[in-house]
């Protein structure tokens, strides 16, 4: 597309792009000093820039947590009631369920940075984890510091079975709708 000579000037008061940086640059550049001078194409070029920042923080939240294990949530028996999700409008007792082994994704239960406190509203959620090739279901119904928090045998089907040697491991987390975990809304 050739730009008309009134379309080559700035929008600054008696200021002119010279034609020769126009004609004889790059295309990168050519956009550089029309997002510069032509206030529309800033616009545009920031928002661009912020669309791919907020990309990029989403895919590296994504691409690398945390994942270990606690034994706490390997008791079937245990009642919800010793968690942060137990009570409250988002809480698991109130949805019906009433020990650890009642919820059906047991054992693959735990606690994840998502969870923010008492009757947080992610409560109750589901997220696939996977690692070396291994995904499971998870339903969080507790706080933890940072990453997944899970039951020792979830970890041990993401491992092959070496949960206890590897302690903690790197892999993805989506999270996904809670109805794949079988919590209603």
């Amino acid at each position: 597309m050739q730009l008309g000579r009134e379309q080559r000037y700035t929008l600054y008061k008696d200021y002119q792009l010279p034609d020769n940086i126009l004609s004889s640059h790059s295309n990168a550049t050519r956009l550089l000093y029309s997002s510069l001078f032509y206030p529309r194409s800033t616009t545009l070029l920031f928002n661009a820039m912020k669309f791919i920042a907020v990309t990029l923080a989403c895919v590296a939240a994504v691409l690398a947590t945390d994942v270990r294990y606690d034994t706490a949530y390997d008791n079937a028996d245990q009642s919800l009631g010793t968690v942060v999700c137990s009570d409250g409008s988002n809480g698991l007792l109130t949805k019906g369920f009433s020990t650890f082994g009642s919820l059906p994704t047991f054992p693959y239960i735990g606690a994840a940075q998502a969870i923010e406190g008492y009757n947080s509203a992610n409560c109750g959620s589901c997220w696939k984890l996977t690692y070396g090739g291994e995904t499971i279901t998870v339903t969080v119904i507790d706080h933890a510091g940072d990453g997944f928090n899970i039951a020792e045998e979830s970890l041990n089907v993401l491992t092959n079975g070496q949960a206890e040697h590897d302690g903690v491991i790197s892999a993805t987390a989506v999270e996904v709708d809670m109805s794949e975990c079988g919590i209603p809304a």
